[in-house]
This record gives structure tokens, sequence and C-alpha cells, in this order.
């Protein structure tokens, strides 16, 4: 004995979608996904101006400016680091420091640049102060070897 109706195409039941809702569901998930796609591929493709060095880290020189724009907004006298709210200027010493390096990588030539930048930060670790003497002696040589590249 057969069932009735076997073979035929069944209704989906209440609370079901059935297979033509599953299909509209992926189908509805594709076009968004291609949206998605192609918008992040315009934004993407469409901020890159390889033409211009203004590009943080694109260049040794932008690299180098931008690391020295980090060490001249650390305070000349220095700053306590046991203070809760100078965690920024450790920030900044750390950032001036790996951008520096990533100007030595792209070019040699600022190798003192970025000798100079990574002792303010190494002065203050191995002290575990900031607002000595030292430090801010070695935050003067960055600062100067900062006008130097600025020349």
């Amino acid at each position: 004995m057969t069932a009735a109706g076997a073979g035929q195409p069944t209704e989906p039941t209440a609370g079901g979608t059935g297979r033509s809702g599953r299909a509209l569901g992926w189908q509805i998930a594709t076009v968004v996904l291609l949206i998605a796609a192609g918008v992040l591929a315009y934004l993407f493709f469409s901020q890159r101006d390889t033409g211009s060095s203004d590009v943080l880290g694109e260049t040794a020189e932008s690299s180098a400016r931008a690391a020295c724009t980090l060490i001249a907004q650390v305070p000349e006298d220095g700053f306590d680091m046991s203070a809760e709210n100078n965690f920024p200027e450790v920030d900044r010493l750390a950032a001036a420091e790996a951008l520096a390096y990533l100007a030595k990588d792209q070019d040699d030539q600022y190798a003192g640049l970025y000798t100079a930048i990574a002792e303010p930060r190494q002065v203050s670790v191995a002290m575990f102060a900031a607002d000595t003497p030292e430090f801010a002696e070695s935050l003067a040589r960055a600062n100067d070897a900062c006008a130097e590249i600025a020349d």
C-alpha cells in the first residue's frame, strides 16, 4: 500500500519555510555578501595613493617624521611613570621607537635617528623613571636628531 500523495510536492508546515524559503534566504545572503565585498573593494582601492609620501609608514621619511612628531609631544621635563594618567606618555615613547625602527628598516640613513629616539624609552625602562636628568638628556638628544632630519 502506498501513502496518499507520494511523490507529490509537500506544502510547508506552519512555522517551516520549505525549499523556496531556504533558497530565497541564500539568495539574499549572497546579494548582501556581494554588495559588502564591492563596498570593501571600493574603499580599499580608492584609498590607495601610491604617489603620496604623506601616508604613514609608506616611506622612511614619513615614518621618521611621525616618530619625531610623537617624541616632540613628550614633556621636556619628563613625567611621573607611577601616575596612572601618564601611560599615554609611555605609549608615545614606544610608538616613536617603533616608527623610528620602521624608518631605519626602510632606509639605513635613519639608523642614527632610531638610536636617538629609542634612548629615552630605554632610559625610562632601566630607571623606571622618566623625570630624571638622564631622561631629559636622552629626550633632548632625540629632539636634536629630529631637528637634523627636518633640515
